[in-house]
């Protein structure tokens, strides 16, 4: 593969295209994990207070309480409290299984968000727009497990797009203060247009 030279990184065009959509999904991943943090605060808030009108103490109680346990979970401490919860709720299991395809399509996002912070970005090729690699090769112990992983920049705008349609899903349980809903709300368009095979690994040279 005839790459670029990091001393030959683009400074305009492709390189802030690049760094637009970068920040795009670490915004929207974050937004994903307020969204399911505050879906387990409301819902908890919400069993806690037993029906008292908000404003009462036992109202304000409940939200501290909920805070406290839920206020800094991250996504994957959040996934598998749901999926705890929905062990319980006697689900349907086609519903259930239309839940558990978002967190794992999520845990896909997941896994190219953390690349994307930990490894090294560099152009792919000099004639190719928009097409870039990550390199593991600084941050791996053995040299020769190193490798590449070549993507087209479209691949991270379809990981913001789940995120975003996803964040939406769970956004509309948190406003009914439901962890899951009823089947039919599940029928919207699933997140589902990032593939982690748009990420195409090869291993460094030796």
């Amino acid at each position: 593969m005839e790459t670029s030279s990091p001393e030959l990184e683009p400074v305009g065009g492709e390189y802030e295209r690049l760094c637009l959509q970068v920040g795009h999904l670490f915004i929207m991943f974050g937004r994903l994990e307020g969204t399911l943090s505050s879906l387990l605060r409301l819902q908890m808030s919400h069993r806690l207070a037993g029906g008292a009108k908000r404003g009462t103490t036992k109202s304000k109680e409940s939200v501290k309480i909920a805070a406290a346990v839920y206020g800094s979970m991250r996504f994957q401490a959040a996934r598998d409290t749901i999926k705890r919860l929905m062990d319980i709720q006697n689900l349907d299991p086609e519903h259930r299984e239309g839940v558990d395809s978002i967190f794992i399509q999520m845990g896909h996002i997941q896994a190219l968000r953390d690349a994307l912070a930990h490894q090294q970005i560099f152009k792919a090729y000099k004639d190719k727009l928009d097409v870039w690699y990550l390199s593991d090769v600084a941050t791996t112990r053995a040299f020769k497990t190193a490798h590449f992983r070549v993507f087209h920049l479209s691949a991270i705008a379809h990981a913001t797009a789940d995120l975003d349609a996803a964040t939406h899903l769970f956004g509309s349980e948190m406003i009914r203060r439901e962890i899951i809903a009823k089947p039919a709300r599940f029928a919207e368009p699933q997140p589902g247009q990032y593939k982690p095979s748009m990420l195409v690994q090869t291993h460094h040279s030796t």
